[in-house]
């Protein structure tokens, strides 16, 4: 089991981020006097994987063409499905692991960086450039209609307020010059165990084990940060309860819910 967020095409990208920490620094000192303040605030807290009951779904921010000019709009829900010729298993496991552990992830770029550095204002840039890229993603992986199921709707929200959180701390570690920010921000969730729970009228229902991790100890995201989140997200163990149809020749989502376990 992996003990660190992997996402070696981030890898890549941060060998590059170097030229640009002056940029950085200076913008962020400019939006709150980095050297003085701290940045909570800038960015808002960071959501746990277990959505609350009492979510509604988010309005959509107007798009801004600094938001939007980043190579993730380039996301095609063909790339994304998952083929219906997999075991449930391996179905599941793509899901959890490539697909919605990337999801947060989404939009953790050089582009993004360097939109966000041109850009002539920060007010909704990580919520823009979130909500462009969900429709592609949720409609790879959940069922037709998923906007008029309410739970699967609610989902999607979580999962894109989640994205837009985690990129934008993953930008705002990424050059500040603060000494606690070694890494950028990344996070992740890994699979333990998948079990099949059975199949009925073309539902097949799944269980997961997994477990959440993050880098927040190798930059300024946590509880009491100065990008604030809010509770410690590294090695939480979860549930997955996931309900999976084929349709089209690709598996989706019909229902997922987690829940924390001991």
């Amino acid at each position: 089991m992996n003990t660190r967020a992997s996402h070696p095409e981030l890898i890549s990208e941060r060998t590059r981020l170097p030229e640009r920490r002056a940029a950085l620094s200076l913008k962020l000192a400019a939006i709150v006097g980095i050297g003085s303040a701290a940045l909570v605030g800038c960015a808002s807290q960071a959501p746990d994987l277990v959505p609350p009951p009492s979510t509604t779904t988010s309005e959509s921010s107007g798009s801004t063409p600094e938001a939007s000019a980043t190579p993730e709009q380039e996301l095609t829900v063909e790339a994304l499905e998952i083929p219906a010729t997999l075991s449930p298993e391996a179905a599941v496991t793509i899901l959890v692991e490539e697909r919605l552990s990337t999801w947060a992830m989404v939009g953790a770029s050089e582009a993004t960086l360097d939109a966000y550095l041109q850009s002539s204002s920060v007010h909704g840039f990580f919520d823009t450039l979130s909500e462009a890229n969900a429709p592609q993603i949720a409609d790879a992986l959940f069922i037709p209609g998923w906007k008029d199921d309410e739970s699967l709707a609610r989902y999607v929200d979580w999962s894109t307020e989640k994205n837009a959180r985690s990129v934008e701390a993953w930008v705002l570690t990424s050059g500040s010059g603060l000494p606690q920010d070694i890494e950028p921000y990344e996070r992740s969730i890994n699979l333990d165990s998948v079990t099949v729970v059975g199949e009925q009228d073309g539902t097949t229902r799944v269980t997961v084990e997994a477990t959440e991790h993050d880098n927040a100890d190798r930059n300024s995201v946590g509880p009491g940060e100065r990008i604030e989140q809010s509770t410690t997200l590294d090695g939480n163990r979860i549930i997955g309860d996931i309900s999976l149809q084929q349709i089209d020749g690709a598996w989706k989502i019909a229902a997922i819910a987690w829940s924390a376990r001991e």
